[in-house]
């Protein structure tokens, strides 16, 4: 019998298996295209199997809102995820729209007491943390906007897209 986690049901087998790939920045017509011209087989033999759709955007249309949009089902106005960059109000300097950061904290500038921290703006609840409260197994693989990464209930979840660097910053600007 699976355990229960709080808040959510007991693992159940679900009838059908969904399997989602997606592709960043890719041009569905020529994907289509090259499916039938048989330069793709591998993947014009998955769309036979089950589908493949052309999903429309978001506004603006870039890849950290999109990716929110598809992870929660709700638009850039709940999810805060508006653009790669912001702006700095402080310092004019551009910034990393999807986290919030935390420089380290040293004693006497060279005993680091604090590590950085990267801290995610993103607003609303994917549908896999929905699924795995449900009761439904998922695994998902680096989808962009997932870092840090989220409890899903019988789930595994590897971080994607603002992922830190070794000094635990998620890059800097110049």
């Amino acid at each position: 019998c699976a355990k229960t986690p709080e808040g959510g049901k007991p693992l159940r087998r679900a009838k059908q298996k969904v399997f989602v790939i997606g592709f960043d920045g890719m041009d569905p017509t020529l994907t289509r295209q090259y499916m039938d011209e048989g330069k793709l087989p591998h993947l014009k033999k998955l769309s036979e199997e089950g589908v493949f759709s052309k999903l429309e955007t978001t506004q603006p249309s870039e890849s950290p809102v999109a990716w929110s949009s598809f992870a929660t089902g709700v638009n850039p106005g709940k999810h805060n995820i508006f653009a790669f960059l912001v702006r700095d109000f402080d310092t004019y300097l551009p910034d990393l729209g999807m986290v919030k950061r935390e420089p380290p904290e040293f004693l006497w500038g060279m005993i680091p007491t604090k590590r950085p921290k990267a801290i995610s703006t993103r607003g609303g609840t994917s549908f896999w943390v929905h699924a795995g409260n449900a009761g439904i197994k998922s695994v998902v693989l680096t989808v962009p906007v997932t870092f840090p990464p989220e409890e899903v209930h019988h789930g595994e979840l590897l971080s994607g897209l603002p992922l830190p660097d070794i000094r635990g910053t998620v890059g800097t600007f110049y």
